[in-house]
Parts: structure tokens; sequence; C-alpha cells
């Protein structure tokens, strides 16, 4: 068991923390959730991102934020 951890379990993937994000111009009536807000994070510095939320769990705002940020930041 410990040969086949240090073998094939030796890759952790990287947890990205959005709780220092703000986005100006989003309307007030929108919170993002800490999950949203990661998946922002995830996309501005991972590089590639595949939201695969469940359904209703607001992939939607999450790549509008996304876009909305990245445009701000200059990356697209």
């Amino acid at each position: 068991m410990r040969q086949y951890n240090e073998r094939f379990n030796a890759i952790r993937p990287r947890e990205y923390d959005g709780s220092h994000l703000v986005f100006s111009g989003i309307s007030p009536e929108i919170s993002l959730k800490p999950h949203q807000l990661n998946a922002v994070a995830h996309t501005i510095y991972g590089g590639n991102t595949l939201l695969a939320h469940v359904v209703g769990a607001g992939k939607t705002f999450t790549m509008i934020a996304s876009a909305m940020e990245s445009k701000r930041l200059g990356l697209c």
C-alpha cells in the first residue's frame, strides 16, 4: 500500500481561494458563494478550468464573473 501511494498518489491538485476577490460593477443583487469565488480564482489563476458543478450551483454567474474579472485585469 505504501509503495502504491508513493508512486501514484504523489500529485495533489491545487486548491484556489477566491475569498479576496472583489468585483466592481457587479449588481448588488448578486452575491457569489464561496465555491463560486474559488472557481473564479481558478479561472483567473489556473489557465484552464472545467466548471463541472451540479445543476443549480451557479455556473452561469461564475462564468460571467470570471469573464468580467478577466477583462478588467486585461487577461482577455
